[in-house]
């Protein structure tokens, strides 16, 4: 069986993706997600199965429909946060459950059929950082499980989840990390609580042509 695996080396787990990928499908083959991918070599590879995996990659409808079995992405956020920004939109909506989900690829964006998901209680003085790290140990937890799965030649199984909402798109997040002067100070505390990320571009203010971001060190 024939795997290519499309991942960003530099996020959480992912080495131990990579890793467990290579013990469990002897033809293993990997692409950085952080740089830019050649489609056409991936389908000239005529692969079994993708796992995509926090990679940030758009797969064109020749790349998937290549694949002989399944294409196969692993969502840093549960249904109810399909897209852009979902750790984000879960604190600023003071959801209190998040997490993962496994999903067959199509051409739009986390639409799939959902293989499985995890969810988990969110803590009340939730971040981005803390909800973001207990996301990345579930999802590994998650892959391993589904590559394991398939290593044995057993067919997917289709869970009856349906995604709750339609995909989060950029413009919206950015729209949310927008502060306005009559906003009040507890709108302005949800937004940069769910914005802000360790040295990342998050909340920030206008102010008469000057710019003033908001960087959590």
């Amino acid at each position: 069986m024939k795997v290519i695996l499309i991942a960003k080396k530099n996020k959480p787990y992912v080495n131990k993706v990579i890793s467990l990928t290579k013990q469990l499908f002897q033809n293993t083959i990997y692409f950085d997600a952080e740089k830019k991918i050649n489609f056409k070599e991936i389908i000239d590879l005529n692969c079994d199965i993708i796992f995509s995996y926090i990679s940030g990659q758009i797969l064109s409808s020749k790349v998937l429909d290549n694949t002989s079995l399944y294409n196969i992405n692993f969502h840093p956020g549960s249904t109810e946060y399909p897209g852009f920004g979902c750790f984000n939109f879960a604190l600023y909506n003071k959801a209190k459950y998040y997490g993962c989900t496994a999903h067959l690829m199509n051409r739009r964006v986390d639409t799939g059929r959902i293989i499985d998901e995890r969810n988990f209680v969110i803590s009340k003085n939730e971040t981005v950082l803390s909800l973001s790290k207990k996301t990345y140990k579930q999802m590994y937890l998650q892959f391993k499980n589904v590559a394991s799965y398939l290593s044995k030649n057993k067919k997917i199984k289709i869970t009856n989840n349906k995604w709750k909402r339609k995909p989060y798109k950029k413009i919206q997040f950015e729209k949310l990390c927008k502060l306005h002067l009559k906003m009040s100070k507890n709108e302005i505390h949800n937004r940069i609580q769910a914005t802000c990320y360790p040295n990342k571009p998050g909340a920030y203010l206008n102010f008469k042509g000057y710019k003033f971001k908001i960087i959590k060190k």
